[in-house]
């Protein structure tokens, strides 16, 4: 398994899962579905997995200490490799009231 620690966010517990997986782990390594893969060679295997009768839907799973940019880079590469929608996973935050700081604003 890749090790990698999502950041948190409100997300819906029984979101589908995505067909076309991309990770980022802390070490910057890069994998789809699973399999490592290079940044030099990510549009040209996204190609190859839309042009098999994938759903171009790609979520995109980086590690919290990952650059933004660099999840950026990759959310633009997928989108220019034919992806329709683009999902950043995220870990669920436990549902808690708005603090009165955030209401007051």
């Amino acid at each position: 398994s890749i090790d990698i620690n999502l950041p948190k966010a409100h997300v819906k517990k029984d979101a589908a899962m995505e067909k076309v997986n991309i990770m980022i782990s802390k070490a910057g390594k890069l994998y789809i579905n699973g399999m490592e893969t290079k940044l030099t060679d990510l549009e040209t295997h996204l190609k190859a997995i839309f042009s098999g009768g994938a759903d171009p839907t790609v979520t995109v799973a980086a590690d919290e200490l990952v650059p933004y940019g660099d999840a950026v880079k990759v959310l633009d590469i997928a989108r220019q490799a034919g992806a329709q929608k683009l999902v950043l996973a995220a870990e669920p935050l436990p549902v808690q009231p708005l603090s009165e700081e955030l209401l007051s604003k």
